[in-house]
């Protein structure tokens, strides 16, 4: 993952504080696999995604939370960034923001937790909760047999 350091340098303390193990899924997207659940961040064509792998209904789902993420992020979560003037530089805020917001807002889920699974359904711009990817899924069941 060409983002691999910049990712490393702003998740590393909710990587140690979650037990979040990071994973190279393809060239453009890694896993922060925690045990039962799974974030899957994506960088592609200078844009960043965020997805989240939960089981739900008995069936590992893919929710689409970048959106849904991003509503929740304060002008706590964009200080201080550094200007941006080539899309690289606008990426590395972008993660800045996405470490923080995440941090600051959503410590429930970066736990595992769903039960802000309602709030994203009532959610205007909610995608719709798709079946995990395999490759995904595989990363959870082994991180779950992990002692």
């Amino acid at each position: 993952m060409k983002y691999e350091s910049i990712i490393k340098e702003y998740f590393s303390s909710i990587f140690e504080k979650y037990d979040l193990d990071y994973r190279d899924v393809t060239e453009n997207s890694v896993a922060f696999i925690g045990k039962g659940y799974a974030f899957v961040l994506t960088i592609r064509l200078g844009e960043v995604y965020l997805d989240f792998t939960t089981l739900l209904e008995n069936e590992y789902k893919k929710i689409d939370i970048w959106n849904f993420c991003a509503s929740y992020f304060t002008s706590e979560d964009r200080k201080n960034l550094p200007l941006g003037k080539t899309v690289e530089d606008n990426i590395r805020c972008t993660i800045l923001v996405l470490a923080r917001g995440l941090e600051n807002n959503f410590r429930s889920m970066l736990k595992g937790h769903i039960e802000w699974i309602d709030n994203y359904k009532r959610y205007p711009m909610a995608g719709i909760i798709k079946k995990a990817d395999k490759t995904i899924v595989q990363l959870i069941e082994d991180r779950c047999r992990e002692t």
